[in-house]
């Protein structure tokens, strides 16, 4: 196979995987922006430290997987609640099955099909490897990045989760979405924490998805009183993007309402296999505790 075909043949095998947007970058290395040196020394990144010390490794996808030469990108839609879910409220991406268990599963069906064509060494990340993930979906056609600061897929919205196959492939790039955000500025007015500013900067330090998913002390009180019910994870700046498309079912949030009430729900199916379920308990007893001073009853 050329590598046009293969590029041909690769995103036609992603789209029926259930892609909703999907694009192929050179695995070239790349320099990090002064403007991501400047977000961790203003402090933005509040407790994760670990993401600036795998700065420099996430230059050079050569750190990921040795030998490659194509990333292919890919962007899976979920459903969000507009209005926002009551309380207690878990994030769109957080309902069902593990996003991470389950664009790995798909990205490597995708996979093994490939090298079945052609013999290929590859390798699937989700969310877990030194990847500037949005950046190579940009670069790829994905979409643009929002005032939100997430992906946003024309048609679709920021309601998506990303997954990269490497490949040590030559495989036709597909070209830069040449769109932007329309800056309307909802995304800041209608952050509960307000995390977000007009250059495209979030402080997670003021995110309640950061405090109630990744923060390993109590959010400050301020916040607290601002958390909503929100028990894992915040989406009002995806919810309320204008470019929001088609909604995607998700038929779990009919029983939050019990899972945040009786702790030993979160390792029952279906929450057994949730992204929140991975989660240290000690983090969901925390959230639950703030959730529920939020519940009118």
């Amino acid at each position: 196979m050329t590598p046009a075909s293969l590029q041909i043949w690769i995103l036609q095998a992603l789209e029926a995987a259930g892609a909703v947007a999907a694009g192929v970058v050179r695995a070239e290395r790349m320099s990090v922006p002064d403007e991501a040196h400047a977000w961790f020394a203003a402090g933005n990144a509040a407790g994760m430290s670990y993401i600036k010390e795998h700065l420099t490794l996430r230059e050079d996808p050569e750190n990921v997987m040795p030998g490659v030469r194509s990333i292919l990108c890919a962007a899976f839609p979920y459903d969000v609640k507009s209005p926002p879910s009551p309380p207690p409220a878990i994030a769109g991406y957080a309902m069902g099955e593990d996003y991470h268990v389950r664009v790995r599963r798909v990205l490597e069906i995708v996979a093994k099909q490939l090298n079945e064509r052609i013999a290929c060494r590859w390798r699937v990340c989700v969310d877990t490897a030194p990847l500037p993930e949005r950046h190579l979906a940009v670069q790829a056609g994905l979409g643009f990045i929002g005032t939100n600061t997430c992906l946003i897929v024309p048609g679709v919205g920021p309601n998506v989760v990303l997954g990269e196959l490497l490949v040590d492939l030559e495989i036709t790039p597909t070209e830069p979405a040449p769109r932007s955000c329309a800056r309307c500025n909802r995304c800041i007015r209608d952050c509960p924490g307000g995390a977000l500013s007009k250059d495209g900067r979030l402080d997670a330090r003021r995110c309640l998805s950061y405090w109630t998913t990744a923060a390993k002390e109590a959010p400050p009180p301020e916040l607290r009183s601002l958390g909503g019910g929100r028990f894992f994870g915040c989406e009002t700046c995806v919810a309320i993007c204008p470019h929001v498309g088609p909604k995607y079912n998700c038929d779990f949030y009919e029983q939050t309402v019990a899972v945040v009430q009786i702790p030993a729900f979160w390792k029952q199916p279906p929450w057994r296999d949730a992204v929140f379920a991975a989660a240290p308990a000690w983090r969901l007893a925390r959230n639950q505790a703030w959730a529920l001073e939020h519940i009118p009853w």
